[in-house]
């Protein structure tokens, strides 16, 4: 009886058994069939893209710096135009990659390069034209009494009225002519020199800033530095500013005094007097940059005054000499006049913002042009 009992209760029990392992089956089952959590971080809400205020290459909303996608010295993407602060020997800025140019102001380039002038003219390579060539246009501009001058302009090649270029202002010698500074060739060392193939190949190499050319005609023996001082003053710079791409804006004198470091007076010979007594003594207020050639101690009114109120004032951003004669007596008179006034103005230092150099060429053209060549590296 007792074994028969034990079987019954065995009996009563199997359905709760059943039931038990049903009910965990479809535990189980639910559990396969509940959607598994992901292995992947919840996703996180993004703010909006924002719609950048660049300033300098930099978000003025986010602080995002431009990744920047330059061309022609501009970012396509911010509209920040490179500075090209920083380049190579070869010109490539390093921002932007694009070619700049060299900068000799205090003799050296940023880079480490030097300027390169000719103490005697290697003439094939010299005077070679170049793959981008300037133009040359006649002009004329007339001054307070009515009184119509003819001008010879140089523009270079790709000119643009929206750019700015520096001003380079020729005055010419005796027996020379306004295009003698640009177009008129003179036949020297079996080839024509002519000073627009020297300005073409400074820029095209990249030796110094884009600049402008503008040759005058000489002034006539008798008239006084005071006269082209007053139409510098008065009439051509406000013409040319009006006409030209420069770095001048407006005509008032209160514009051409903030362009003074981007305008230069040249000239040789007798011209280059003018350039002293007109330009450096009566005229640095509007003009920073002065070149000398084959002048010797020429001076109209006396270098003794050239230590002027304006001098000292406004200063020199550059002044060069260049000695070129025919003889040894005159090359030390070119040597004197610049030394005596590097002595007199407290506002030149030779090698530092004035500089002198020969070249063995004699009173021309061929010195002349690459006299201009090697100045306008330092000026510009």
């Amino acid at each position: 009886m007792k074994t028969g009992r034990t079987k019954t209760g065995y009996w009563l029990l199997l359905p709760l058994i059943l039931l038990c392992l049903l009910l965990c089956a479809g535990v189980v089952q639910e559990q396969a069939e509940a959607p598994q959590p992901s292995a992947q971080p919840p996703a996180v809400q993004t703010p909006a893209i924002c719609s950048h205020r660049w300033i300098d290459g930099q978000c003025s909303l986010c602080g995002a710096l431009c990744a920047h996608a330059w061309e022609n010295g501009s970012c396509t993407l911010c509209g920040l135009v490179c500075t090209h602060e920083e380049h190579d020997r070869d010109a490539v800025c390093l921002r932007c990659g694009e070619q700049s140019w060299h900068s000799f102001q205090g003799g050296l380039c940023r880079c480490g390069e030097k300027a390169l002038f000719y103490d005697r003219l290697p003439s094939e390579a010299f005077w070679k034209p170049v793959r981008h060539a300037g133009k040359v246009v006649e002009d004329s501009y007339t001054d307070e009494n009515g009184q119509e001058y003819p001008l010879s302009v140089y523009l270079p090649y790709g000119y643009d009225e929206k750019e700015r270029y520096n001003l380079v202002i020729c005055v010419s010698g005796d027996n020379c002519h306004a295009d003698d500074w640009t177009k008129n060739a003179t036949h020297i060392h079996g080839c024509d020199v002519q000073p627009s193939i020297v300005y073409d190949r400074l820029l095209e190499e990249h030796r110094c800033a884009p600049f402008l050319v503008v040759g005058l005609e000489r002034p006539r023996r008798e008239e006084q530095p005071e006269l082209l001082a007053e139409r510098l003053r008065s009439s051509l710079l406000p013409y040319l500013a009006e006409h030209y791409a420069t770095w001048i804006d407006g005509s008032d004198e209160e514009a051409l005094i903030a362009a003074r470091e981007h305008i230069a007076l040249c000239g040789a010979s007798r011209g280059a007097a003018y350039v002293l007594d007109s330009g450096m003594r009566l005229c640095p207020d509007l003009i920073g940059n002065f070149c000398c050639m084959s002048c010797g101690e020429i001076t109209l009114s006396g270098l003794a005054e050239v230590d002027s109120e304006l001098l000292e004032l406004y200063g020199v951003n550059c002044y060069v000499s260049v000695l070129g004669w025919n003889d040894p007596y005159s090359w030390s008179g070119d040597r004197r006049c610049f030394v005596r006034l590097v002595e007199m103005a407290d506002c030149l230092t030779e090698n530092e913002n004035a500089f002198s150099f020969s070249i063995y060429e004699g009173h021309n053209w061929a010195t002349w042009s690459a006299g201009l060549f090697s100045a306008l590296q330092y000026m510009f």
